[in-house]
Order: C-alpha cells, then sequence, then structure tokens
C-alpha cells in the first residue's frame, strides 16, 4: 500500500542521497533509503540476538 504524505526535508541531503543511490526521483530516493534503513536495522538486530555465541562482538550503531 502506498500512501501521500507531505514532509520539509533537507534539500541538500536528499539531493545527496539521490546521488548516492542513483535513483531517478526524490520518491525513489526516499522509498529505497527508508528500504535500506530497515534492512539495516533487521541485520543489526539479527547480528545482536546471535551474538550469545560471540560475546566480544560490539555493534557500533547501537549502544546498550
Amino acid at each position: 500500500m502506498k500512501v501521500r504524505k507531505n514532509y520539509w526535508l533537507d534539500a541538500e541531503l536528499l539531493e545527496h542521497a539521490r546521488s548516492l543511490l542513483e535513483t531517478r526521483t526524490e520518491t525513489e530516493t526516499v522509498a529505497e533509503a527508508l528500504r535500506r534503513v530497515v534492512e539495516g536495522e533487521e541485520l543489526a538486530r539479527a547480528l545482536a540476538k546471535g551474538r550469545a555465541g560471540f560475546p566480544d562482538w560490539a555493534d557500533p550503531y547501537h549502544v546498550e
């Protein structure tokens, strides 16, 4: 399901993200950035959950 939203965004940050992600539109840029954030967070949580086998592993993105 897609929804229409209105946000105030930093234009330079949006353009930088568009350039790095190689997306064609601002909408594609926001969608791809959100996808990557969700995938990264899911990966970080899965690694943290499984870190009992690796107690010395440190998550650089989440301080506990």
